[in-house]
């Protein structure tokens, strides 16, 4: 019969388990792994300065019936303008909701 006990009558078997055991709690003890820090920007965007202009109001030049009628139709020139570039900010800003959803 084979002799397991040749260091003072111990088993060589538990010896190798736990020095196994020891390794494994020891490599898993090894690597620090810092985790990564989440970084929050706030980045601003703002309209394009042509939707930012200031529109004229048209002035009334004459006394006349013609030119009040002309003076009418200046202004409601005037007014779709400022209609247009209302909706092309309402149409940016949609935009802008749509990427960040994504």
């Amino acid at each position: 019969m084979p002799n397991c006990k040749p260091y003072g009558g111990a088993p060589r078997w538990p010896r190798g388990w736990m020095l196994a055991c020891l390794m494994l709690c020891l490599s898993a003890c090894a690597q620090n792994q810092a985790t990564p820090a989440v970084v929050h920007r706030v980045e601003r965007q703002y309209p394009p300065t042509s939707l930012l202009l200031t529109n004229q109001e048209p002035s009334l030049k004459g006394n006349l019936n013609q030119d009040l009628v002309q003076w009418s139709l200046d202004l409601r020139d005037s007014l779709r303008s400022c209609n247009a570039d209302k909706s092309a900010l309402a149409t940016w800003a949609l935009e802008g909701q749509a990427e960040e959803r994504k």
